[in-house]
């Protein structure tokens, strides 16, 4: 599809709202190319987004970008019959526009923690907003109010943000719905409460439904790494029954990611730097190391050592770890002792 066989101007419409008014010459753009050569258009396959002259080469691209298109082959015969027709500037007068278009979207979604696109003519629209303790705090009310009007899939990444934005501003748990808590936690995947929901759906469905979610939180147990791709076959099987969440029917998500929260746990081990395999605070690994690495190994150990230190203190206990465990297990000995002296 391009901007001559789509009936439908709205993306022609959308490209000229997010680029501002077309070049003059874009009136002179041809619609008849019946008799024009393959060679004539960027998809020669397709006979779509026409370059025999620099109007339609500049609606082709214009098109292309508001559709979000993604073909390399495409773009390059593109760009250069732009350069061809001695219409670079226009074209990357676009590419700026979409690209500016693009990072204000996402710079304004990292404060709602929703955002539905309704396509061209409506555009995005953000919902839930967690700017400060307040905001927070009533849109995860608001979030559980609207759980029964929603996916289930639009419900678990609103909640993965709100409790993300809680934690961020120091919003204690307590206030927020359990249920939005719990659809937001971020934790390992727990095989023990996915059984306990196949329970209650054996409860409500029988043996013979039961049997179906078992085969799944099997697979997921032997392949944690997909478990996402289970757990939407999990919310299909769940839409087929006609089931609905509530205390005594888990959602897939709060069953299965209700393990050892992952944020928290990634948190905790980058406040320790492992020296030696034992752990130490990072304040006292900063602290001390940088002084003793400097009294008591050659300068050649030291400067390679010097560098974990500086990891402790940019980047955190994880990455410092990363690179001590590089070192021979004596060096590490010796740095631990003179540590603890």
């Amino acid at each position: 599809m391009d901007f001559i066989k789509d009936n439908n101007p709205k993306l022609i419409k959308s490209a000229k709202s997010a680029i501002g008014d077309f070049p003059e010459y874009v009136k002179e753009a041809s619609q008849d190319l019946s008799d024009a050569d393959s060679s004539a258009f960027a998809d020669s396959i397709n006979r779509e987004f026409p370059i025999n002259n620099k109007s339609n080469t500049y609606l082709s691209y214009a098109y292309y970008k508001s559709a979000s298109i993604k073909d390399v082959d495409i773009e390059c015969k593109l760009k250069k019959a732009a350069s061809l027709h001695g219409i670079e500037k226009d074209i990357q007068d676009i590419e700026k526009a979409y690209t500016a278009k693009q990072a204000s979207e996402s710079e304004i979604s990292k404060n709602f923690a929703l955002s539905v696109n309704y396509g061209d003519e409506e555009g995005v629209r953000y919902y839930y907003p967690v700017t400060d303790e307040f905001s927070i705090e009533k849109s995860a009310r608001d979030l559980d109010e609207d759980f029964r009007h929603m996916p289930i899939e639009a419900f678990r990444h609103a909640s993965l943000n709100i409790v993300k934005a809680a934690r961020d501003h120091g919003v204690s748990e307590n206030k927020i719905p359990s249920r939005v808590m719990n659809s937001g936690w971020d934790g390992d995947i727990n095989i023990k409460a996915a059984n306990v929901a196949v329970r209650q759906r054996k409860d409500i469905l029988g043996e013979s439904a039961a049997e179906v979610y078992e085969e799944i939180v099997k697979s997921a147990s032997v392949d944690t790494e997909n478990a996402g791709d289970y757990i939407n076959l999990f919310i299909d099987m769940d839409r087929v029954n006609g089931l609905e969440y509530g205390r005594d029917m888990l959602n897939p998500y709060e069953a299965f990611y209700s393990g050892i929260d992952k944020s928290a746990a990634k948190k905790q081990a980058n406040a320790y730097v492992l020296v030696s395999e034992a752990p130490v605070p990072i304040e006292e690994f900063t602290k001390l190391a940088k002084d003793k690495i400097e009294k008591n190994f050659s300068s050649e150990e030291a400067e390679l050592l010097l560098q974990t230190v500086k990891s402790a203190s940019e980047e955190g206990g994880i990455a410092a770890s990363e690179k001590l465990v590089q070192f021979p297990k004596q060096t590490q000995r010796r740095l631990l002792g003179e540590i603890i002296k």
